[in-house]
Order: C-alpha cells, then sequence, then structure tokens
C-alpha cells in the first residue's frame, strides 16, 4: 500500500474531515516533467514566432515580439543541452547523405 500523505480537508461539527488520496513519487519522475517542461517550451516558441510574424509591420510590437523569441530560444538552447547532459533527449535518426 502507497504512503497516504496528501491531505483534504474540511470542516464537519468541528472536525477535520481526512480524505486518503494515494502518492505515488514514480509518476513525477524528473524525465516526465522535463519532457512536458519542454514541450511547453516549444509551444511558446512558435507562439512567438508566429506574433512576431503577424506583427512584422508594427514596429513596437515586432520589438517586443522579437526580444520575446530571442530569450525564449536562448532558455530552450541551454534546456536542450541540460537534456542532453541527462540523457533524457531521444536520439534524433541519423541520415546519410549520398551523392547523386
Amino acid at each position: 500500500m502507497w504512503p497516504f500523505t496528501t491531505k483534504l480537508s474540511s470542516q464537519v461539527n468541528t472536525q477535520e474531515a481526512y480524505t486518503l488520496i494515494p502518492v505515488r513519487p514514480e509518476v513525477f519522475e524528473d524525465e516526465l516533467m522535463y519532457r512536458q517542461i519542454f514541450t511547453g517550451m516549444q509551444f511558446m516558441l512558435e507562439l512567438h514566432a508566429a506574433a512576431l510574424k503577424q506583427n512584422f509591420t508594427n514596429d513596437r510590437l515586432r520589438t517586443i515580439y522579437n526580444d520575446f523569441l530571442w530569450e525564449e530560444v536562448s532558455i530552450v538552447d541551454a534546456w536542450i543541452k541540460y537534456g542532453k547532459a541527462k540523457g533524457w533527449l531521444r536520439p534524433v535518426p541519423a541520415y546519410q547523405i549520398t551523392p547523386l
């Protein structure tokens, strides 16, 4: 049986009612969290690129979204290096270039 550590409380006749919820630490592995954050970062890159494209003629907004985009690129770059160091990134398929 799992350790029951999470408490949901509500007042019932001035006594706290407890609901026991199983906490399984294997559900929250570091690699899973890394991949979820990485997926969110990829989405934000797409969002900032789309916003930059839509506001291309507005100087003020273009500057703001350009800064967002490049800041996000540098963060994702560091995140990818961290994932490679931990061995959490899936290998990229190797393609051979054959001369025609």
